[in-house]
């Protein structure tokens, strides 16, 4: 029995102890609210001022805390004093001590207006309440607006770039209610644009010939091919050769079939041009400039090295084969073509391959039939999704 009483009192004590020990030093960091006058503060585990007496509560270490509040009628909200930020958000790295004023009015409580600040972005511009427009448009970037108004902000973004979310006291998507002044920010990200080398202009009309130079004559018809059946010379008569002409047989390959028709000077375009459109699609995904910049007439070598800066990977895939719009098969010829291309890009940044489907228009020359054909110009229109 007494080594059981000499437990339970060494239990007592142990529980005790731990007691004042929490009541000491608490798990967290304690916030005490200064009891209003006029009006009521809320906030986690607080309800402080005419409406309630819990005017203190323990938060956990770093955790943020944002406190509203409630005014009585004939009073109005002024702001918040103490340790607690102006808009009444803080982070509890520390004991905090803090308090709200609510002034008295005589009649009618005046109109209290909050001011909404917009941090002046990069790619883009913000357009809001109370005439807000700042970025690229305008520099409009203050509002003075009505406390408990609605307020709701639209991010345009620029030509090359994309909007993200709203940043700082504003929630990401930009609607929020006018409680208290905010400063808020936009995040506009650069797009993943497809690589576009060459200068890029107004694609050719298709109404006017690209190169002034003189038509080239069609190549000339060739001979019918004789086929089985009696000759229309008549029998006996002397063939070219002094021989007499009977019944001819036409001409036959190998297996026996009659030989194709050869190419004309289009078709031999045609493939040679098709061909350096696989070339430059598989150059594109070497991220090497010096292998596209054989494929153009122009020097494009350094913007092509400072697009291939920011990236990791590149895979290029012809999608749809080239619809000419203009051919020149001359010796001096010239062509406008389209064709479909998708680019997947993975950035040197990171995160999953931007994938973006366009339509090229390109336009090739060459100086002779010994030089091979080479881009001068190409634009990418992205297809929309």
């Amino acid at each position: 029995m007494l080594a059981i009483a000499t437990v339970a009192v060494g239990a007592i004590l142990v529980w005790g102890l731990f007691l004042v020990m929490r009541s000491v030093w608490p798990a967290g960091k304690v916030l005490t609210i200064t009891r209003p006058v006029g009006g009521t503060i809320r906030g986690s585990g607080i309800e402080c001022g005419t409406q309630g007496s819990r005017c203190s509560t323990t938060i956990t270490t770093g955790q943020p805390i944002e406190l509203s509040e409630e005014h009585d009628k004939d009073y109005v909200f002024s702001g918040y004093t103490g340790d607690c930020a102006p808009a009444g958000r803080t982070s509890m790295t520390e004991p905090r001590t803090c308090g709200a004023t609510f002034d008295h009015v005589v009649g009618p409580a005046p109109a209290v207006t909050f001011r909404l600040s917009i941090t002046k972005p990069e790619g883009g511009t913000v357009v809001g309440n109370g005439g807000i427009l700042c970025g690229t448009n305008g520099s409009t970037c203050t509002a003075d607006i009505l406390s408990g108004v609605p307020v709701s902000l639209k991010g345009e973004a620029d030509d090359g770039y994309s909007f993200s979310q709203f940043t700082g006291e504003c929630p990401s998507t930009g609607d929020m209610m006018m409680t208290s002044a905010k400063t808020c920010g936009v995040i506009f990200n650069k797009s993943l644009a497809p690589i576009n080398v060459g200068p890029v202009g107004r694609p050719v009309a298709t109404a006017q010939p690209i190169h002034q130079r003189p038509p080239v004559p069609p190549p000339a018809t060739p001979p019918p091919v004789a086929t089985l059946g009696p000759s229309p010379t008549k029998p006996g008569a002397p063939g070219p050769q002094g021989s007499t002409t009977g019944p001819t047989l036409a001409p036959t390959g190998p297996d026996n079939k009659p030989p194709t028709a050869a190419k004309t000077a289009e078709e031999h375009a045609k493939d040679e041009i098709g061909q350096l459109v696989k070339n430059y699609c598989t150059a594109l995904g070497t991220l090497k400039p010096d292998a596209v910049r054989k494929l153009f007439h122009l020097d494009n070598e350094r913007e092509l090295k400072a697009q291939y800066k920011e990236y990791k990977s590149l895979k290029c895939t012809v999608t749809a084969a080239p619809e000419f719009d203009r051919l020149d098969a001359g010796a001096a010829g010239a062509a406008q073509l389209k064709f479909g291309m998708k680019q997947a890009i993975k950035m040197s940044s990171g995160g999953a391959p931007n994938e973006q489907e366009t339509t090229v228009t390109m336009v090739v020359s060459r100086k002779d039939f010994d030089s091979p054909w080479l881009i001068d110009r190409l634009t990418h229109e992205v297809k929309p999704k």
